[in-house]
């Protein structure tokens, strides 16, 4: 298994740089209209992989052909996708988001074409059922952690610059109840993940909207560069509980996935949550260390 911070390496070599963009005068037509575009995408780019998922082992090699020529041609949109001709970088979050997911399912046809020919070593054909599992998973993880950062950035970016100039101001010393009320309910979002009791999932919803306030706050702190995994104490829970159980998982009427595919992606995101968390920690430490 590829350890997690190689992925996040590769996830944030397809994520543009920090600086900050000039401020816009508004959210422009064109701007709203690629932002549907992207969310359209994204779920063609979903329900093609939950067919692909499905019916994997009893496809053959033109059906998984064709299917792989789909995910070539969604990967080619989001590779595309113009976000430098925006001062807010529209869709920037987003550029490059369905390799993981083509890159999936380029090395599992690979393996029903290859594998146990001569060709087999050249194109890094999987050596067996088991390694080809693994490199599934490996990029399926990074497949969900990129979209869900997508999803945030769909959300966030048409009034980013607003949201942010209007933030509650706190200092550092704020972040530690923050990273309390965070851990807490994250551990509730693990015990709820496939509950569908009316009353529990309400209370989540709440209290994953009452953290996320702090999200834009925590951001105008600027510990650099440790704010960026500061900011996973207050968007990822409300994220993932949002965009990710909500939309994938046991009670979604829309795009619902396999229970296997759903846990692979849910305990990514957990593990994801939890590194970030520490590397914040590291981050806060350094910069008391220097500034006591």
């Amino acid at each position: 298994m590829v350890p997690p911070w190689r992925i996040t390496a590769r996830i944030f070599a397809l994520l543009p740089a920090l600086a900050q963009p000039a401020a816009a005068g508004g959210f422009s037509v064109e701007e709203q209209k690629l932002v549907a575009d992207i969310r359209q995408k994204m779920d063609q780019t979903t329900q093609l992989l939950i067919y692909a998922y499905e019916n994997e082992e009893k496809m053959d090699l033109a059906e998984m052909k064709r299917v792989l020529a789909s995910f070539r041609e969604l990967s080619r949109f989001f590779s595309n996708i113009p976000d430098r001709k925006f001062e807010r970088q529209t869709g920037s979050f987003c550029v490059g988001a369905a390799s993981f997911v083509w890159s999936y399912w380029n090395y599992t046809a690979l393996y029903k074409e290859y594998r146990g020919t001569s060709l087999e070593a050249a194109l890094s054909v999987p050596k067996d059922q088991r390694a080809l599992k693994e490199r599934q998973k490996d990029l399926l993880e990074g497949h969900f952690w990129t979209f869900l950062k997508c999803r945030i950035h769909l959300q966030q970016i048409s009034t980013q610059l607003e949201d942010k100039a209007r933030a509650e101001k706190i200092n550092i010393a704020a972040i530690a109840p923050i990273k309390k009320e965070s851990s807490d309910l994250i551990k509730e979002i693990i015990k709820n993940k496939n509950v569908a009791n009316e009353t529990t999932l309400n209370d989540i919803t709440k209290r994953a909207e009452r953290l996320y306030r702090y999200y834009y706050p925590i951001h105008n702190i600027g510990i650099s560069p440790g704010w960026l995994f500061c900011e996973t104490l207050a968007d990822k829970p409300f994220f993932i509980w949002k965009e990710y159980i909500n939309r994938h998982g046991p009670n979604s009427k829309k795009e619902k996935l396999p229970t296997d595919l759903y846990n692979i992606g849910f305990n990514f995101l957990i593990a994801q949550y939890y590194t970030s968390v520490g590397l914040c920690d590291n981050h806060i430490e350094e910069y008391k260390k220097k500034s006591p």
